[in-house]
């Protein structure tokens, strides 16, 4: 099965993501960037520790051929795109083909998030304002997956992204060290793990993460 996922709302596409992972979770998940993946190889390979296998693609290669995969029992593909794609998509047409799902999310225009993840990459106070009505419309595993993406980007940038994108990953990687940006990943995960096994509130955890990436 292949799954695609693409839209302007980036808080619906990645929370489809989650949701993709959590309706699997005996399967063993390999996840890549851009055209980082030989497709073909990747099906070949046998699972190791499950009998089921989720491969996750961010932002494929618009040249990816999907037409060269056969159907394996036990493997789902997901195509996970930051960015609308039109109707003439060849990798839109073809996903319809092999009758694959898809999902568009396209974004509200009464508020966005992005404001607020540029806020406390670039340590602006704003952020704490920001948080309590982003807390109120999405809740916090929103917030948390879209902090995850903005330092994934960062991170590890994807080689797909519009020139517009690239030239705002790279002003704001002058900001921030690679060693800062993986602790505050760090620092993300752990309040995740915190959250969803109750050990701290929703609210209180988010403001202090915010404090460490303002710090």
């Amino acid at each position: 099965m292949i799954t695609l996922i693409h839209g302007t709302d980036q808080v619906l596409v990645l929370n489809k993501l989650l949701e993709i992972k959590q309706s699997n979770p005996d399967a063993e998940i390999s996840e890549f960037e851009g055209s980082e993946i030989d497709l073909k190889l990747e099906f070949r390979t046998s699972n190791l520790f499950s009998d089921k296998r989720l491969i996750i693609i961010n932002n494929p290669d618009m040249k990816l051929n999907l037409l060269q995969l056969q159907e394996q029992n036990g493997v789902d593909v997901v195509l996970l795109f930051s960015k609308p794609l039109p109707l003439a998509s060849e990798i839109l047409k073809v996903v319809k083909e092999k009758k694959g799902v898809v999902f568009e999310f396209k974004e509200r225009q009464d508020i966005s998030i992005f404001p607020f993840l540029d806020a406390l990459i670039e340590k602006k106070k704003k952020a704490f304002l920001d948080l309590d009505k982003l807390l109120n419309i999405f809740g916090s595993q929103y917030i948390l997956t879209m902090i995850f993406y903005s330092l994934r980007k960062l991170i590890l940038p994807s080689k797909s992204s519009s020139p517009f994108a690239k030239q705002k990953i790279e002003q704001q990687k002058k900001l921030r060290s690679l060693d800062d940006l993986e602790r505050l990943y760090k620092e993300t995960l752990d309040l995740d793990f915190k959250i969803k096994k109750g050990a701290v509130e929703n609210k209180i955890g988010l403001t202090l993460l915010v404090q460490k990436f303002l710090s």
